[in-house]
């Protein structure tokens, strides 16, 4: 953006950081650490203090962490190990919640679905679900409650590689086929069918090329996407 100010680093952790998500009040932000002995472990920032501390979670490939509006629930993405990591500590993958607020056991209210994040409230969080073949990803935006029951089918689309909601719940971001998309997310208990051609529901390109990495601003009015180095904002009025 043109008027970007200097980069600076927020952290000071000397192993390898992924997957940096803020609080809805810019306070927080969570992210993962990982090395070969410790493997994945989630540390929350607080931009006052300026430190950091480990949330308190089984030893596990973490990833994908975000914070739930009211700042009570961290939902993050278990996985398997295995490949270029170790095969260790990968049971039960899935989606799980953890309460900051109490010392409860972390629960897993999920076994499949990925990047969770949530929309306007801190009662359901949402997840990208792929169950497809070789003519489609069956790829389909769902909705939970916090324990996991409730599920409901929100968007769907044969070849979407990601979704992102917005804050006040009102839009959907997507990606397919390299481009980036926008679309209203209406409230009407059926499930919308995305693509780039969709007549029956209003779809617009906010990429030229290709845009990646979707995220809305916090007060919803602004979406953005990246490609390579450049990182590019959409007004969505």
């Amino acid at each position: 953006a043109p008027n970007a100010g200097p980069v600076a680093r927020l952290t000071k952790d000397e192993r390898f950081e992924h997957f940096p998500s803020w609080s809805r009040d810019g306070r927080w932000l969570v992210y993962t650490t990982f090395d070969d002995a410790d493997l994945a472990r989630v540390q929350v920032w607080d931009a006052q203090q300026r430190t950091a501390r480990q949330v308190n979670l089984p030893q596990g490939h973490w990833a994908h962490p975000v914070l739930s509006p009211d700042g009570r629930w961290l939902v993050l993405e278990k996985t398997g190990g295995g490949g270029i990591v170790s095969p260790l500590w990968g049971s039960d993958p899935g989606v799980w919640r953890v309460d900051l607020t109490e010392a409860q056991a972390p629960k897993r209210i999920a076994k499949s679905g990925s990047r969770p994040q949530f929309g306007a409230t801190s009662e359901r969080v949402y997840l990208t679900k792929r169950d497809g073949g070789k003519d489609s990803d069956g790829v389909s935006l769902v909705s939970l409650a916090l324990d996991g029951s409730d599920e409901r089918v929100h968007a769907t689309s044969d070849w979407a590689v990601e979704f992102a909601v917005s804050p006040d719940g009102r839009w959907l971001a997507f990606s397919e086929r390299f481009r980036a998309y926008v679309t209203p997310l209406p409230e009407t208990g059926r499930a919308i069918k995305l693509s780039p051609s969709t007549k029956s529901h209003p779809v617009v390109a906010i990429s030229e090329n290709a845009g990646e990495n979707l995220h809305f601003s916090g007060d919803s009015s602004r979406v953005y996407h990246s490609l390579g180095r450049t990182l590019s904002v959409i007004d969505l009025q």
